[in-house]
C-alpha cells in the first residue's frame, strides 16, 4: 500500500497534540511534531531555541509580529522552512505518518494520499485546556490564545 499522510493543524489550546498522539496509537503509525524542530536544528546547525523563536516570529523595521512558518521575512526563516520542507517530504515519502503543524498541509499539498485535519474548539474550551492541561496561569492562557489566533489568522 502506498504511504499516506495525515496533517493536523490546530488552534492553540485545542489539544491537537494529544489527539495526534491518540490517532498515532489507533492507526499504528508514527506522529511527528516538535521532533521535526530537533531534526531542523541538526540539519541547519542552529540551536533548537533559535529554531523555535524564528519559526513563529518575523521582524521588520516597522513591527514585530508572530507568523506561521513560511510567512516570515528573514533569510533564517527561509532556511528553516526549506529544511523543514525537506524533512517533512522525506518522512511522507518513506512511511505513513501523522505530522502536526509545521506547514505540513502546504508542504505536502501535492502528496497523492494526504488527509488534512484542522482541530478547533470554542475559546472557553481552549482557555480551560490551557489552564487544566497545559498548567498555564489564566492571564497567560488568555494572552497566548489571543496572540496565536491572531498570528495564525
Amino acid at each position: 500500500m502506498e504511504n499516506y499522510v495525515v496533517t493536523i493543524n490546530r488552534q492553540f489550546g485545542s489539544l491537537g497534540r494529544p489527539i495526534a498522539r491518540k490517532m498515532s496509537e489507533i492507526l499504528g503509525i508514527e506522529y511527528y511534531d516538535r521532533d521535526i524542530v530537533d531534526s531542523v536544528a541538526k540539519d541547519t546547525k542552529m540551536p533548537v531555541s533559535k529554531i523555535s523563536d524564528e519559526e513563529e516570529t518575523a521582524r521588520t523595521s516597522f513591527f514585530s509580529m508572530k507568523y506561521p512558518l513560511g510567512h516570515g521575512t528573514t533569510v533564517v526563516q527561509d532556511n528553516i522552512f526549506e529544511s523543514q520542507r525537506r524533512i517533512i517530504s522525506k518522512l511522507a515519502d518513506s512511511q505513513s505518518c501523522i505530522i502536526v503543524g509545521r506547514c505540513s498541509d502546504y508542504i505536502l499539498r501535492n502528496h497523492p494520499k494526504i488527509f488534512r485535519i484542522f482541530i478547533y474548539a470554542p475559546f472557553e474550551a481552549r482557555y480551560r485546556n490551557c489552564i487544566e492541561n497545559l498548567h498555564m496561569e489564566p492571564v497567560e492562557a488568555q494572552k497566548m490564545i489571543t496572540e496565536v489566533d491572531k498570528a495564525r489568522t
